[in-house]
């Protein structure tokens, strides 16, 4: 259910460049670029940042306004495209950023009482509880907005700094760029200068590309009519929308890494094997790997169903020549790699989606290349016909590389950062970790139902690794007793439980209950009647129940040990001891016979 909560707004006021800077008082005219059109119609770009103070009240949140407002003011000179508008003249091919002194942004103040623990939180949470924090970008057919903000106070508890900025003008790179000027200006506290790094760069003749892109792009928007500069109309989230965080630690990511390529031999073709550097598999491409073995999971989709991911990439570096990393506006490459969904879901899907995404990433240097096809997909002609037969999307917004837990304007590092435009777009967003144990933190959305099954996949899945990884590093944990083979490293019999004789003591639970999944010697099963409580009864490495369990159960899970030789509540063996060890030493005599 959604949060009963309330906003009443306290201020509507519009913030002006400050007139102490000289170039405030110039007309400007930037004309948008082929890696601008890309956007046009694309949803806002949308942050809020929440800030934490239990001592919050009026007046200390009066002075944090009038810091918001003064250093905004002195910010606003260095991005004075930020405050004009983007308009289509009659006589222009394609629009353009016009700013005219006089222009300002608006700012609105206003004060809510839903619950900023939840709001600020990684928990899952219906994805419309933060509409009222995200102010509205003015867009017309003819004229639109650039940037709007919104401060929301919550007494006692902290206040959120909402920044909407228009994407056909800016990437999430300059939006960066501006957050950070803004902080830095606000925290130094004294004048308006801006170091090197953070002062942008305007030059548009230095994005080197073919010209018969921009006709070509304007001609097929114009074939359907519209000179309109409104974004498509995504629709706010509806009830059952949910968003959560999901963090990978560094470790974690160590993990996926020392996985992913000791199954290089596995996937993929062994001439890029043969290149292939551990660097190569980079936290981006772990994550996201990681991101679509979960979600072909969560959503059940059928074996033969395509999934797509998304690549955005700065193309800034990529350029001939380059453009500095400073460059304001769009200039951001893609690329997209699919799978089915069947390959994720086998054993070693997880690198199956790792090489992919290596090698997707490659190709997005030839971007350029394609942009015909990407120009076709941005203007709707490709995606239109064959619904039935369309991927399952994933698209990747934000980057970790943003640092946005390092910005601090001078009342402490933000408690949380979100993008909210995820929440109609449905793309997963990924950033640095606010640990600060450099790992990254992944903002997701969903469906409610599928958002229960990927929480749980998301964490049993990091467990089943670490588990993994502990069986390796005991290879004398394994026996010649349970077969007639050698001695072998019990992550085989993790692996090939059936090949396990003790397989035939438990024959009546195999035959009268469902197989939950099983840890090394522990196999755990469940009644037949509650199978429904269970989303995924396929064999899993790591049982933790209170992860799978997603409604309250009417039964006992039993559990057959196969070192006490009997069915039992949910219960560890120490494993610490290397030495051998006989499974059915002090077994009852009727052990099943290994001879």
């Amino acid at each position: 259910m959604a949060t009963q909560s309330s906003m009443k707004i306290l201020e509507v006021s519009t913030i002006s460049p400050s007139s102490d800077s000289p170039n405030t008082a110039t007309e400007i005219s930037l004309p948008l670029t082929i890696f601008d059109l890309f956007f046009l119609k694309a949803a806002p770009i949308e942050v809020l940042s929440f800030y934490s103070h239990t001592d919050l009240d009026f007046f200390f949140f009066d002075s944090i306004l009038s810091k918001l407002k003064h250093s905004l003011s002195l910010t606003l000179p260095h991005f004075l495209p930020l405050v004009g508008k983007l308009t289509w003249p009659p006589d222009s091919q394609k629009p353009i950023i016009h700013y005219t002194p006089g222009d300002s942004i608006s700012l609105t103040i206003a004060e809510s009482d839903a619950n900023f623990d939840d709001l600020s939180g990684d928990h899952v949470t219906e994805a419309r509880n933060f509409c009222h924090l995200i102010p509205h970008l003015e867009t017309s057919d003819s004229k639109a907005s650039i940037l709007t903000l919104q401060v929301t106070f919550f007494s006692n508890k902290g206040f959120c700094l909402g920044v909407v900025a228009n994407h056909a003008v800016l990437d999430g790179k300059t939006m960066s760029l501006f957050l950070d000027s803004w902080a830095y200006i606000s925290k130094l506290d004294k004048d308006s200068t801006l170091l090197p790094e953070l002062t942008p760069f305007f030059d548009r003749t230095a994005v080197k590309y073919p010209a018969t892109l921009d006709s070509m792009f304007s001609d097929r928007l114009l074939a359907t009519n519209s000179r309109s500069l409104k974004p498509h109309n995504f629709g706010d989230p509806t009830e059952d929308i949910v968003r959560g965080t999901f963090e990978l630690s560094r470790t974690d990511i160590e993990k996926l890494r020392k996985r992913v390529f000791s199954w290089g031999d596995k996937v993929g073709d062994e001439a890029k094997r043969k290149t292939l550097e551990p660097f190569q598999l980079s936290t981006f491409v772990l994550t996201f790997a990681y991101i679509m073995v979960c979600v072909a999971k969560a959503k059940e989709l059928e074996s033969n169903k395509l999934i797509c991911l998304y690549i955005p990439a700065n193309y800034r570096t990529r350029l001939d020549p380059p453009v500095p990393t400073n460059y304001f506006g769009n200039c951001a490459g893609a690329g997209g790699i699919v799978a089915q969904a069947r390959e994720l879901m086998e054993e070693f899907g997880l690198a199956i989606a790792a090489y992919r995404i290596i090698d997707g990433i490659k190709k997005i240097e030839g971007f350029l290349d394609e942009a015909e096809k990407w120009i076709k997909l941005a203007t709707g002609e490709m995606g239109a016909e064959g619904t039935q037969t369309l991927p399952e999307m994933i698209t990747v917004a934000w980057s970790n590389k943003f640092k946005d837990y390092e910005r601090d304007f001078g009342w402490g590092r933000p408690q949380k950062v979100a993008l909210t435009n995820i929440n109609r777009t449905r793309a997963t967003t990924i950033a640095e970790s606010k640990n600060g144990n450099g790992g990254v933190e992944v903002g997701v959305v969903l469906k409610k139902h599928e958002m229960d099954l990927f929480a749980s996949l998301f964490v049993t899945g990091q467990k089943s690794f670490c588990f993994y990884q502990m069986l390796e590093n005991n290879p004398t944990m394994g026996n010649k007793q349970l077969d007639d083979s050698p001695t072998i490293p019990s992550s085989y019999y993790w692996k090939k439980h059936s090949t396990n004789k003790i397989l035939d003591t438990v024959q009546d639970l195999w035959r009268d209950y469902h197989h939950v999944g099983n840890t090394g010697r522990i196999s755990v099963f469940t009644n037949k009647p509650y199978s429904i409580a269970i989303p995924d009864l396929h064999r899993v490495g790591y049982i933790n129940l209170s992860q799978f369990i997603t409604k309250e159960p009417d039964y006992e899970p039993l559990i057959y040990c196969g070192l006490c030789n009997h069915y039992a509540m949910y219960h560890e063996h120490n494993y610490d001891d290397d030495s051998q060890w006989d499974p059915y030493e002090g077994y009852p005599s009727d052990a099943p016979d290994t001879d």
